[in-house]
């Protein structure tokens, strides 16, 4: 099998995890955790706060950096398993 680039996992599954990130959020806002509740047959109690543009950026470099950090790891792991 092909070696695996390292650079190209790392930034297609962060950018995978910050717009998975963000598509999340924007099905909080439109409602949908009520759906996502119903559909999985629990309830809880949950608070949407107001928008913060500082907390959405710092989620989603946040879910960048952990997607990057784990399509590195990833790579890393299945090279090394094909040598």
């Amino acid at each position: 099998m092909a070696e695996l680039n390292i650079k190209n996992v790392g930034l297609t599954t962060g950018v995978f995890l910050a717009v998975l990130h963000t598509l999340g959020f924007i099905g909080l806002r439109l409602g949908l955790m009520d759906y996502w509740s119903w559909t999985h047959m629990f309830s809880f109690a949950y608070t949407i706060e107001p928008f913060n543009l500082l907390a959405f950026v710092a989620g989603v470099l946040t879910a960048f950096v952990v997607g990057s950090l784990s399509g590195v790891f990833f790579t890393i792991v299945y090279n090394s398993l094909n040598k």
